[in-house]
């Protein structure tokens, strides 16, 4: 098994993924499954100017399990000139592959290089049964954080 940052060649495949993962939630999707993945992929390619990365695990030359970060920069204050947090999203494991530990060893990938990268913290917005998996790891809810949905 290799942990590793996604390139751009591992797109299209995130893309599918991602698809995927829609299908399994059950999410009504208003386009069809081509146009999607072609949607997802030019999002992905744009990855450099969104500052996003992602890390994925690849199981030969599969991508088995993925987790989405973005940087979002602070606004310098006096304690803080260069601050910066990473927003985890679309964490995501193949089926078949759950529950053998895959996702928790990428996620421990992710903090670390978090750290290196010198953000101040992680934070991720949990779907309920998600909720232990982050938990595991030391993320916390005590943080409130005021939402206003649209």
């Amino acid at each position: 098994m290799k942990y590793r940052l996604a390139t751009k060649e591992d797109m299209s495949e995130l893309a599918i993924m991602r698809y995927a993962q829609q299908c399994e939630k059950g999410v009504l999707v208003n386009v069809q499954r081509e146009e999607f993945i072609d949607i997802v992929s030019n999002f992905y390619m744009c990855f450099s100017e969104k500052r996003w990365n992602c890390w994925v695990a690849v199981q030969g030359e599969k991508i088995i399990s993925h987790i989405f970060i973005q940087t979002m920069e602070r606004i310098p204050d006096f304690n803080r000139i260069d601050g910066k947090l990473g927003y985890v999203t679309n964490v995501y494991t193949v089926p078949e592959y759950r529950n053998k530990g895959i996702g928790s060893r990428l996620m421990k990938k992710v903090i670390e290089w978090s750290k290196v990268q010198g953000y101040e913290a992680l934070i991720v917005w949990s779907a309920g049964k998600a909720t232990p998996f982050y938990e595991r790891f030391g993320f916390t809810n005590k943080n409130k954080i005021f939402e206003l949905r649209f």
